[in-house]
């Protein structure tokens, strides 16, 4: 369901963006990921895209990765939620016509 018709996903939405940036630019001042010299396709998977933007960084893949786990922490309590939600009204729908 999209997030216009589901708001409770809307917070990870919002949330997750601010914090993996956050991430993001704190490895690259810090140094531990390298500053991005190239620009890939949007199509190019994940991990790989970092490797190839930093020109071989791994500091780079390294915090893509923490990004992604990240980012998956943050929306599944939200998603737990979400499906909750879905199945208790399914349940109430088919209680409600037999």
């Amino acid at each position: 369901m999209p997030i216009m018709l589901n708001p409770i996903l809307a917070i990870p939405f919002i949330i997750t963006p601010l914090v993996t940036g956050s991430i993001g630019y704190f490895a690259t001042v810090t140094g531990f990921a390298g500053k991005a010299v190239v620009m890939v396709p949007w199509t190019t998977p994940p991990l790989i895209n970092a490797w190839l933007s930093t020109a071989g960084s791994m500091g780079a893949v390294i915090t893509q990765l923490i990004c992604i786990v990240t980012a998956v922490i943050i929306y599944l309590p939200f998603v737990k939620i979400a499906s909750r939600r879905a199945e208790q009204a399914a349940l109430q729908q088919a209680t409600d016509n037999p």
